[in-house]
């Protein structure tokens, strides 16, 4: 796959790698990457980093300085209603704007001062013992609740990911 813009040739690569891997603001918008956000390197030591974005402040392996692009697969991403512990070391608390149900997964929509997508699997409510059908779906989506979750709209969360799972451009 090549991504051209312009007549120039921005990246090419495996999709898998051009979508997981994007190695600039053009090229993730192209795809359609979610959560791209941009900050700049507030403190490094020993390949961990530190973004401070408008908002929030997120940790990061890179060698990068300066201002940064970044981004967070919505799959790479934990939800929780109550602070947990974790090893992650990205814990961002936001609240829910927006739930999207897509066939294969649930898409939530936090406001953590930046925008977050975050994907909820088929399988991971299928653990809980949730079905579609226990899920309270409104026409307009925007009124969905998670019963087994007790998410909704304004419902205050956290977010979770790993260091790794931040991607730096």
């Amino acid at each position: 796959m090549i991504i051209l813009y312009n007549g120039q040739i921005l990246q090419s690569g495996t999709p898998g790698k051009i979508f997981r891997k994007p190695k600039n603001r053009l090229v993730a918008d192209f795809v359609g990457i979610e959560n791209v956000m941009n900050g700049e390197i507030e403190q490094s030591s020993d390949g961990l980093a530190r973004i401070k974005t408008d908002s929030i402040t997120v940790f990061t392996l890179t060698e990068k300085k300066d201002k940064v692009n970044f981004t967070v697969r919505p799959d790479e991403i934990t939800v929780s209603r109550e602070k947990v512990q974790t090893s992650a070391r990205n814990r961002i608390q936001g609240k829910v704007y927006g739930i999207i149900d897509t066939g294969s997964l649930i898409k939530l929509l936090v406001d953590t001062g930046e925008f977050f997508t975050v994907f909820i699997t088929r399988e991971f409510l299928n653990e809980l013992n949730i079905s579609i059908n226990e899920l309270n779906i409104s026409i307009n989506e925007l009124n969905i609740s998670i019963n087994e979750l007790n998410i909704s709209i304004g419902t205050s969360v956290w977010l979770y990911f790993k260091a790794a799972a931040v991607h730096v451009f």
